[in-house]
């Protein structure tokens, strides 16, 4: 008799064994998990504090060389280990070369000075990388380090310097990790690869100080057996950097930069954008900071889906 009168409902699941539980949800997913009573919703916050933080995205997109060609975007969560497909229309800018600045406080833009004569000749993205944060911007050359740096207040450009930390450096370019002027060099030449390191740059492109250097094994992601690693591109947010060579670009690899005087970790996985379909197509990779609030407002816009993707486990 007693065991027909086993428990008729659900038995309710809260605390800590609920923060515990959604730990192992991916990101994406817990936004409507958030939305299923004020309790889960702070189940969900109090379980993104204490047990797996939100850590930055990795988004690729893609698009066939001819005009009008079908796009496609990806994006890696690290928190959960999952590359997801983000259902959306995308195409690149009308003029890739333009430059303009955003007024933060104004929410305006405006065309800003040009850029010095002699960075004329490549301005592009292909010979020049950018970093910017909310004081100024840096432009430098990827093969020779010359850099200049250009400051809203004053609408004027400053430089030159050079960022070469040695003459081993063959090619680098910067990003911004958090409010960390980050510089990414290759170590040797592109048909002998040897290493690949992080420095961090000072505000005024004086000091550059060592913070990390790539495992070989890892470094063997990025090497191409034919042309080596001629080049490599680099995108920062947060305290992560992710890496990819052009010339291997089913593989990723990521740096999350630990603070001076900590030991940084590394980690790669394959590029869920990849496909035989589309190995062809051109990819822009970019990165953000992504937390349940900004996929709340991507999912309430309404024209945006996610699909996670079947990957490998090796990030």
């Amino acid at each position: 008799m007693a065991a027909d009168q086993g428990f008729t409902g659900e038995v309710p699941i809260h605390g800590d064994v609920l923060e515990l539980l959604l730990s192992y949800v991916p990101l994406v997913d817990l936004v409507p998990a958030a939305h299923v009573s004020r309790s889960w919703r702070r189940a969900v916050a109090a379980s993104l504090r204490h047990f797996k933080r939100a850590k930055p995205w990795l988004l690729v997109h893609t698009q066939g060389r001819c005009s009008g060609c079908p796009s496609s975007t990806y994006a890696y969560d690290p928190r959960s280990g999952i590359w997801i497909e983000v259902v959306d229309a995308w195409r690149p800018p009308d003029d890739p070369l333009s430059v303009e600045t955003y007024d933060l406080r104004t929410g305006a833009w405006s065309a800003c000075q040009s850029m010095p004569a002699i960075l004329k000749d490549s301005c592009s993205s292909a010979w020049l990388s950018v970093a910017a944060d909310r004081r100024r911007m840096y432009v430098t050359e990827k093969v020779s380090g010359l850099t200049h740096s250009y400051h809203p207040e004053a609408r004027a450009w400053y430089g030159p310097y050079y960022l070469r930390p040695d003459s081993s450096v063959y090619y680098s370019v910067i990003a911004f990790s958090g409010h960390r002027l980050i510089l990414v060099g290759l170590i040797g030449s592109s048909e002998n690869f040897e290493s690949l390191k992080l420095w961090e740059v000072s505000s005024d492109l004086q000091d550059i100080d060592e913070i990390a250097e790539i495992p070989a094994e890892l470094g063997e992601k990025l090497k191409d057996q034919y042309t080596g690693v001629p080049s490599i591109t680099v995108r920062a947010a947060g305290n992560f950097v992710y890496m990819h060579s052009p010339e291997r670009p089913e593989n990723v690899v990521w740096c999350e930069v630990a603070a001076r005087g900590g030991r940084s970790e590394w980690g790669w996985g394959r590029n869920a954008a990849i496909g035989e379909k589309n190995w062809l197509e051109r990819m822009v990779f970019t990165c953000a900071s992504v937390g349940v609030a900004e996929l709340e407002t991507a999912v309430a816009a309404g024209n945006r889906r996610f699909r996670v993707k079947e990957t490998p486990s090796s990030i």
